[in-house]
């Protein structure tokens, strides 16, 4: 179902596909989700998952699962994202914006919406064409209610 974009997305950025990546982006209304789930030690660098989705409530589904698995042992910190891509450029980098991440160290726990800043959001909405301020708006109340 929707995990075949992910496997879609990665086989595009192998292929090193940009016209491909382009039209994916452009099939699902000029943006995707991604959210990503990477720990890390200073030993071992980093290990972790992501996931492409076309739908944002999918999108914070994932990320309330990412935000469910505790630090392990082994790790000395994680960090979970969810990002709002508009385009891929060489190689497969992403460009958009990053909507909320969390990060845990031994040292605490910071949360961020990105889009409950002022200045974001403007940046935000300027960088997603398709995007109504209303939307923008439903993706912060969302954010805010499932995973801050």
């Amino acid at each position: 179902m929707k995990m075949d974009l992910t496997k879609k997305i990665d086989d595009l950025i192998a292929a090193n596909d940009e016209s491909g990546l382009d039209a994916i982006i452009k099939e699902h209304g000029g943006y995707i989700f991604k959210t990503e789930y990477l720990g890390f030690t200073s030993n071992h660098g980093l290990m972790g998952e992501y996931f492409y989705s076309n739908s944002f409530e999918e999108a914070v589904g994932k990320t309330k699962e990412y935000l469910s698995i505790p630090l392990q042992k082994k790790e000395d910190g994680l960090s979970i994202s969810l990002e709002l891509i508009t385009k891929f450029l060489n190689g497969g980098l992403e460009y958009g914006a990053n909507i909320f991440s969390k990060k845990q160290t031994g040292k605490g726990i910071t949360s961020t919406c990105n889009l409950s800043d002022c200045s974001n959001f403007e940046q935000i909405k300027r960088g997603t064409e398709t995007l109504s301020d209303d939307e923008l708006m439903l993706f912060k109340n969302c954010i805010e209610e499932n995973l801050m």
